[in-house]
């Protein structure tokens, strides 16, 4: 078995075998045993993987763990591969020829996909020149809250931080619809027109963007509990579909580190350079968790007793209320552009975003900052009630007393704590 990479997609693999035609011409084989080949997707599967060996021996050669570096090595056929396949407990072999030009056309529409979060073409169905996905991860939605709240500017943190990428992902989703990227060198994005609300998956934390830190340290460990509970309902309240990774939902603090076990030692050392690697170039100067050392699976470990606990219980308790208000109340059904608006105070880092159907009305209110702030936000006229106060006592926060009624000639004068979302619903609605 050989290590062959593909750089420009970034992936690799080990190859089983080179075979060679009567005439000499080298063909990539590879042995399949005990493997139910019979779905239909499993082919396509196949030819993916020996598409990638085949395009990174002619381009790359294989990879010399010895000297770390890729040496040349006789070019092979990419438009065919050969499986061997023994199936588990059978006794018998059948060998077979595998379509890499499939393979291949599917690698190169994965990495398109991967390329192109940003590019609403991915989302429309295949009959109107789209890739006809139903949905796509909107990065920016989480780049822009975390660069903002714990200022970060590192790697492709780089492009984020303004308070109006905040506003802006909140009210469309993507923060980049073709604006220049320092950390792509280039424009990212399309306008996304036509997209509707629930095929964006929106998300403050998931296996990458933990995982993939030098201490793999989620928002608990960041962010004040207060502004905890902006970031949930951040999530939680938009039209967008949300995401909640495992244990954020009562504040884990136990980190998610990335864990491997393999068994070649050689490429467990290998996978060790490359994280050191890439938290270089996020100015990370930490000491990196071994990887293959069973220690790190250890400690990554859900502490599941803490949520009956303290402020565990408070942030579990206020995490199912938000959605309990998503489920139940009318205006946060309609996840549609045309009944929503966002508007933003840069100055006092205040977001006022405002939900309609037919017969409702919310208001959200997310204050992004640090200090008190005394803001005047437009509001439909009416008198508006609170539905949800994060400061509130029995969500763990410093509030004692209810917040009353407002009424609105247009705007409400309101006073904001550090962090705090205050929902409000206009009487008179349902």
């Amino acid at each position: 078995e050989r290590i062959v990479c593909l750089p420009q997609y970034e992936v690799a693999g080990r190859l089983d075998k080179v075979c060679l035609e009567s005439d000499g011409t080298p063909v990539i084989a590879d042995v399949k045993s005990g493997q139910d080949l019979s779905h239909k997707n499993k082919k396509l599967e196949i030819a993916i993987q020996l598409a990638c060996y085949a395009h990174g021996i002619n381009t790359s050669g294989v990879w010399n763990l010895k000297d770390q570096c890729c040496e040349p090595v006789p070019k092979v056929r990419t438009d065919y591969a050969l499986v061997i396949h023994i199936p588990a407990g059978s006794g018998s072999c059948e060998i077979f020829t595998i379509d890499l030009h499939s393979g291949w056309e599917a690698v190169k529409l994965c990495a398109q996909v991967k390329d192109t979060r940003n590019d609403p073409r991915t989302l429309r169905p295949a009959a109107a020149g789209g890739l006809g996905l139903d949905g796509l991860w909107s990065d920016d939605y989480h780049h822009a809250l975390h660069a903002f709240l714990t200022r970060e500017r590192s790697g492709y943190y780089e492009d984020f931080g303004s308070f109006e990428q905040v506003r802006r992902v909140l009210e469309d989703g993507v923060a980049f619809t073709g604006q220049p990227s320092r950390y792509w060198g280039r424009r990212r994005g399309r306008p996304f027109e036509g997209v509707r609300a629930e095929q964006l998956v929106v998300y403050a934390q998931n296996h990458d963007q933990v995982g993939n830190r030098a201490r793999s340290d989620r928002l608990s460990a960041l962010l004040p509990f207060e502004a905890q509970k902006l970031v949930a309902a951040w999530v939680l309240l938009s039209p967008y579909t949300p995401l909640v990774f495992m244990g954020e939902e009562y504040g884990e603090t136990a980190p998610f580190l990335f864990f491997t076990d393999h068994g070649d030692a050689r490429l467990g050392e290998a996978v060790r350079r490359g994280r050191r690697a890439e938290f270089a170039a996020f100015g990370w100067d930490v000491e990196v968790p071994d990887p293959q050392a069973e220690s790190t699976l250890v400690r990554s470990r859900l502490a599941w007793e803490d949520r009956t606990q303290g402020t565990h219980a408070a942030l579990l308790a206020y995490h199912r209320a938000l959605l309990g208000l998503r489920r139940s109340h009318a205006a946060f059904r309609l996840r549609d552009r045309g009944h929503r608006s966002v508007w933003g105070d840069p100055t006092r880092q205040v977001l006022a975003m405002q939900r309609w159907s037919e017969d409702a009305r919310v208001l959200v209110l997310f204050h992004l900052g640090e200090t008190r702030a005394e803001v005047s936000v437009p509001a439909a006229p009416g008198v508006w009630r609170p539905l949800l106060d994060s400061t509130d006592a029995v969500w763990g926060g410093p509030r004692t007393e209810a917040s009353g009624d407002q009424s609105s000639r247009g705007s409400l004068s309101v006073a904001l704590e550090p962090w705090q979302v205050l929902v409000l619903a206009r009487r008179g609605d349902s």
